[in-house]
């Protein structure tokens, strides 16, 4: 009877086994953590200009170094369908000046495209032109000096058309080329945006604002998207062409800025203790709470430590803060906190099941910092590496 009772068990326990592994006295398998890349920087929170200097990619699996990219002061990489960099440059604004394109296998490789000096690029889709190699993007440069300057436009490599900039616009109208979500812009030293830049003829599109005061936070389906009534009045965000959303806000409108998941055609307008979620048009879908906590005073605020992240399917919204990682139900509302309250910046996997929180480990007798790999269907950390990085910038499959 004995062995046949054990042989039951042992039977119940490989049947049942998702649910009682522990019971069984068996380790619980762990997830799988995706094959991913993740570009980290020591640059902390940046504004509109991402910053992307200073940036290692390290493998999601074991935060291994895969390619050093601290040469560039810029870093711009359109994803293939499969979430893998399907194009990637590397650019120099500073002594050696130029654009390499780069690839990532084993090891990096670099190619050069130009070396002259550069002020700002960006990578844009121009579904006007042909596809060559099977891309329609263009990277999109400005060149020259304050006596004369161009932008100049790249199509795999090779230039495809330059278009001169009026001389007394080089250096304080149109300073730099920046990225506007899927937009290139001209920007003045604010550095606001000013300008967009045709990707397939490289025509300059001066900015025309709804009102005074509007400023250009954001882009989708090609139309700019604007902060305005900063101070002044109710603040409201408005898409070219859409209608007025208004925000409701204690402090500084859109203090997070503009999100968009790679899933789906909307965006997050987030301001300092809520949410707006819009769609292509600009039309208002849901907003609410970020679950910060309203007043100082009642000991109940959490203070944000760094730049949130949105899950590829656009259902969640993370942020880290001084209490742990505040996590948003876009969709369905509500709000909850996990992870260490150390958090520094945030990504999300890009099956939306793992988060990556860079958290403070040390402060003597230098600042430290590790790279938690956080499950998030149970909320456990499954892995943790030590890195020399204070934010996430892109997350790729490798």
């Amino acid at each position: 009877m004995g062995v046949r009772a054990a042989a039951v068990t042992r039977i119940t326990c490989i049947a049942l086994a998702g649910a009682l592994l522990a019971n069984c006295g068996l380790p619980t398998p762990q997830p799988e953590i995706p094959r991913e890349l993740l570009f980290i920087t020591t640059n902390g929170t940046c504004a509109f200009l991402t910053c992307f200097s200073n940036a290692v990619a390290v493998a999601s699996r074991d935060g291994s170094t895969v390619a050093d990219l601290r040469s560039a002061s810029r870093i711009l990489v359109r994803l293939g369908a499969s979430g893998t960099v399907a194009e990637g440059y590397l650019v120099r604004d500073k002594p050696p000046f130029g654009i390499d394109r780069f690839r990532i296998g084993s090891s990096l490789t670099t190619e050069v495209i130009m070396s002259q000096n550069v002020s700002g690029a960006a990578l844009v889709e121009a579904p006007g032109l042909p596809a060559v190699a099977g891309s329609r993007s263009v990277l999109i440069t400005k060149v020259g000096t304050n006596t004369g300057c161009d932008v100049v436009g790249y199509q795999a490599g090779s230039e495809i058309w330059r278009q001169p900039i009026d001389p007394n616009k080089c250096m304080i109208t149109y300073e730099n080329v920046a990225q506007l979500g899927g937009l290139a812009v001209l920007v003045d030293p604010g550095p606001w945006p000013k300008a967009v830049v045709v990707p397939e003829t490289g025509k300059i599109r001066p900015l025309r604002q709804p009102s005074t005061g509007c400023i250009a936070e954001g882009e989708i389906a090609e139309r700019v998207l604007y902060e305005c009534g900063q101070g002044v009045g109710t603040p409201y965000v408005q898409v070219e062409g859409g209608p007025e959303v208004a925000v409701t806000n204690e402090f500084a409108t859109n203090s997070f800025g503009v999100l968009e998941p790679s899933g789906k055609r909307e965006l997050l307008v987030l301001s300092s203790t809520s949410y707006v979620r819009l769609d292509a048009l600009g039309r208002r879908l849901s907003d609410g709470d970020l679950g910060l906590g309203r007043r100082v005073s009642d000991g109940a605020i959490r203070v944000p430590s760094g730049r949130p992240a949105v899950s590829a399917d656009g259902a969640s919204l993370y942020l880290p803060t001084d209490r742990g990682v505040v996590v948003t139900s876009v969709v369905g509302g509500g709000t909850k906190t996990i992870a260490d309250p150390k958090t520094i910046a945030v990504a999300v996997s890009l099956d939306s099941r793992f988060l990556y929180a860079l958290t403070v480990a040390g402060v003597s007798p230098k600042f430290r910092t590790r790279l938690d790999v956080i499950y998030l269907p149970t909320e456990q950390r499954v892995a943790s590496y030590s890195e020399d990085a204070s934010n996430i910038l892109l997350v790729t499959r490798r």
